[in-house]
């Protein structure tokens, strides 16, 4: 994706944002589908982020506590929008 990004030269001003949902019990711990019981792989969820101007080095890992209802207010803060009044999220 970013090296067509680049290709289209639309690589300096373009976010790229890749996340999933929670994960699911796949006979891990011998449970299967949802679950009350926040074993590693269901809250470790991937969130990816390339921001060709956020002044860090690839390969940067975030230790900060985040869920994804900090993604759509984290989206319109890097675009410049001000959230709509009442959405949450940092």
């Amino acid at each position: 994706i970013l090296a067509r990004l680049a290709e289209l030269k639309l690589d300096r001003d373009t976010v790229v944002l890749f996340t999933s949902d929670h994960g699911d019990y796949f006979g891990d711990h011998q449970l299967l589908w949802k679950g009350p019981l926040h074993y590693r792989g269901i809250i470790r969820v991937p969130l990816l982020w390339h921001d060709p101007q956020a002044g860090t080095g690839a390969g940067q890992v975030g230790r900060q506590l985040c869920s994804t209802i900090d993604i759509a207010p984290t989206i319109l803060a890097r675009a410049g929008c001000t959230p709509y009044n009442g959405i949450q999220g940092l």
